[in-house]
């Protein structure tokens, strides 16, 4: 089986590749900063370090050292 190259054809997947690549980057970025931000506001028992028993503390309360 012989495949025939048409540079044309590459051509054009080529730049509408690169369109759908900068749309895509662009918006990417955008859902990146957001959600950044939105992290930064909001505490998340996810963002602590594991405790103890290697897992994170859901605990809203603190404890107490008695």
């Amino acid at each position: 089986m012989s495949v025939r190259r048409r540079p044309r054809a590459t051509r054009e997947v080529g730049i509408q590749m690169e369109r759908f690549r900068r749309f895509w980057s662009w918006c990417l970025d955008a859902l990146g900063t957001e959600l950044a931000g939105a992290r930064r506001e909001h505490h998340h028992p996810l963002d602590e370090p594991p405790g103890a028993n290697g897992r994170p503390d859901f605990n809203d309360e603190e404890e107490d050292d008695e």
